[in-house]
């Protein structure tokens, strides 16, 4: 009878590991998440922007509108939705010539930049054609900067306009 008393306790020994391991399994998976993590999908290629876009092209911006705001995790009202007038200095692709004003909208996480455009910037952008008005092909549709933008701020409130000259 010793033999399966032993056989019982190894047994027993076997269900609490596995229980606690069910136990810890089910503690990560449950586990309360951040209230908010900043993560971006995987950027495109630049074979790929080129592809999605309707327009690529290096251009100026002259301008940029706050055109909507928002309240962030601590109820503060902060500016989410942008315009930008953009001069079309040389195109890729596209409709347009240079010397052409094209508008961009684009939405900006509160505290992050990553998408946003300057006044006075010069750049590369990929933009798509949505809803009428141009958008961001992707979240790394704008390419470097050619030249530094004269304000390095965003406009706060709605209706507010920031102007490179």
């Amino acid at each position: 009878m010793q033999g399966c008393g032993e056989a019982s306790l190894h047994t027993a020994k076997a269900m609490k590991q596995g229980l606690q391991t069910l136990c810890l399994a089910l503690a990560i998976v449950f586990a309360p998440q951040p209230a908010f993590a900043l993560t971006f999908p995987d950027p495109l290629s630049q074979d790929e922007l080129l592809q999605k876009s309707d327009l690529v092209a290096l251009v100026r911006v002259l301008r940029v509108t706050c055109i909507a705001t928002g309240t962030d995790q601590d109820g503060k009202v902060v500016p989410v939705r942008f315009n930008a007038a953009l001069k079309l200095l040389e195109l890729r692709k596209g409709k347009g010539t240079p010397g052409d004003v094209v508008f961009v909208d684009w939405s900006n996480v509160p505290g992050d930049v990553t998408g946003a455009y300057f006044p006075g910037e010069e750049l590369w952008t990929h933009l798509t054609i949505e809803d009428g008005g141009y958008r961001n092909t992707w979240w790394n549709a704008k390419g470097p900067t050619m030249k530094e933008p004269t304000i390095t701020a965003l406009p706060t409130t709605v209706g507010e306009t920031l102007s490179a000259d």
